[in-house]
């Protein structure tokens, strides 16, 4: 199921980026699989919205966890480029 699989992914997403934010030994290139894996995960998920596959309630979920992840990858980047 997607939801399984997604909450798992953006978990372990998470967690990798918090601690390269705070070793801050990475580089822009380091941070582009997250940012596209963020894109496929918020694909699957407004995918999913639109087909009706799951309740609204657990829609909204997901799409703050991608939120939260991703400001946490577009942070990361600013610190690199800073």
């Amino acid at each position: 199921m997607v939801t399984i699989k997604f909450s798992a992914d953006n978990f372990t997403q998470q967690q990798i980026l918090n601690h390269m934010n705070e070793s801050a030994v990475y580089n822009e290139s380091d941070l582009a699989p997250f940012q596209r894996r963020l894109g496929e995960l918020r694909q699957i998920v407004q995918r999913d919205a639109e087909g009706g596959k799951h309740p609204e309630a657990l829609t909204k979920l997901l799409e703050r966890q991608l939120n939260e992840c991703g400001s946490c990858c577009h942070d990361s980047f600013l610190l690199t480029v800073s």
